[in-house]
């Protein structure tokens, strides 16, 4: 296992170091990746943002597809949902790990968080879209913004993305069988349990909770990760 240091992200909404979330536009923010040595298929690139005060640590996950496609100015990985972030200071970097086992980290980039979604706002649920071939294992997390249940299988929304163009290499968008499992780690036992499974059969997605249902609490992780190699067209609501 060898480890490099790669050239640091950027934040194409941050001005002078500073991110505004009252400014952006849209519902998540982007990290530019630049092209860094030996690009394969299958890397999975972990966008880190780390609180200066150890409170608001989280982090995002992105897979590369097909070397080939890598952009010559740099993938743009997108940061969502925005209620994800806190008023804090972040140094934000990332790691680079080969189907090999082989990590690269980068330099840290540090930007100050100013107008973030509270707690209290409105925005209680997460979602994101998944769109493409992804590994088996974590694809996704992110953190509780506040206290509410998941208490029957209609908590969770699940529905196709339309607009993907096919796979790189053919196949069909969404790969008949694939499962993801919904897990949760509470701040207070610190291990990782199962919630529910996703799962597409016959064209549609099913979601089915593991128990009787759950409370989450603010501040728990919840987490994503797929059960074997899939490609994904998918937006989740949680």
């Amino acid at each position: 296992m060898t480890e490099n240091k790669l050239a640091a992200p950027s934040l194409p909404e941050a001005v002078n170091g500073v991110l505004n979330l009252g400014n952006v536009q849209n519902e998540f923010i982007q990290v530019i990746i630049r092209p860094y040595a030996k690009i394969d298929r299958g890397d999975k690139i972990t966008v880190l943002f780390n609180s200066v005060n150890d409170q608001n640590d989280f982090l995002r996950y992105a897979y590369v597809s097909d070397p080939d496609d890598f952009p010559p100015k740099g993938i743009a990985i997108k940061i969502q949902p925005l209620s994800a972030f806190s008023n804090d200071q972040f140094n934000v970097s990332y790691v680079v790990e080969s189907r090999a086992a082989n990590l690269s980290s980068s330099k840290p980039l540090s930007i100050t968080i100013k107008n973030a979604p509270g707690a209290e706002a409105d925005v209680q649920y997460h979602q994101a879209a998944y769109g493409g071939f992804y590994l088996k294992g974590l694809i996704d997390s992110w953190i509780v913004p506040l206290d509410y249940a998941i208490s029957q299988n209609s908590d969770v929304l699940i529905s196709m993305l339309g607009d993907l163009p096919a796979p790189l290499g053919g196949g069909a968008l969404q790969d008949d069988g694939a499962v993801l499992t919904l897990s949760q780690r509470t701040q207070a036992v610190g291990e990782l349990k199962p919630v529910g499974t996703m799962t597409y059969t016959a064209k549609q997605w099913v979601f089915a909770l593991s128990g009787s249902g759950v409370a989450l609490k603010k501040g728990d992780e919840l987490s994503l990760a797929l059960k074997s190699d899939a490609n994904l067209s998918v937006t989740v609501t949680i």
